[in-house]
């Protein structure tokens, strides 16, 4: 995929969203890659793929941390099987953050939310934020870039567009993703 564009990469991590058994990431991912933990010195790195056949996290990280260190991973097991971790693009960054981030935050799960609470994502974003993450298991800071990238489909979606739509409506095809880090 040469293009940053969301719904496409949407469509590609269908089939590793299929994989996955329902539950909590930290648990369930094993079922499509072996996963390991394992305390690192360095705090800023979150895990690793091992030689495209293992993934080993960060043990000392919080467990939201975890999360979006393994699903990131996890978008380069299956994106990017076969290419060495120095070979990775900027491209393929951005695919396993959003990738990610999908992963762990359905658009399809949180733009429902946003339209429940959307005085608190037009008063303060972040503190939405701060209220939701919880519920996906990941950090603050994950969910405010979340709402940040998903500003265009949210506004279509709280405009009345079908969440199946909220890409192609005209706020959406006007606003590229930003390249944010999650972390």
């Amino acid at each position: 995929m040469s293009g940053r564009s969301l719904p496409a990469l949407y469509r590609q991590l269908r089939e590793l969203q299929r994989c996955l058994p329902p539950g909590d990431l930290l648990i369930t991912a094993g079922a499509i890659c072996p996963v390991h933990f394992h305390r690192f010195d360095s705090k800023k790195l979150g895990a690793l793929l091992l030689e495209g056949q293992c993934i080993i996290v960060n043990a000392s990280q919080p467990p939201a941390s975890q999360r979006f260190s393994l699903a990131h991973e996890l978008v380069h097991f299956s994106l990017h099987a076969g290419r060495p971790a120095s070979a990775r693009t900027e491209n393929d960054e951005w695919q396993a953050n959003q990738g990610a981030a999908q992963l762990l935050v359905p658009y399809q799960q949180l733009l429902p939310l946003v339209r429940r609470q959307k005085a608190a994502y037009r008063q303060d974003p972040a503190a939405l934020a701060l209220s939701l993450a919880p519920r996906f298991g990941v950090s603050p800071t994950v969910l405010q870039n979340r709402l940040h990238t998903l500003s265009g489909p949210i506004e279509n979606y709280l405009a009345g567009a079908p969440l199946s739509q909220v890409f192609s409506a005209p706020a959406a095809r006007s606003r590229r993703a930003s390249p944010n880090i999650y972390l």
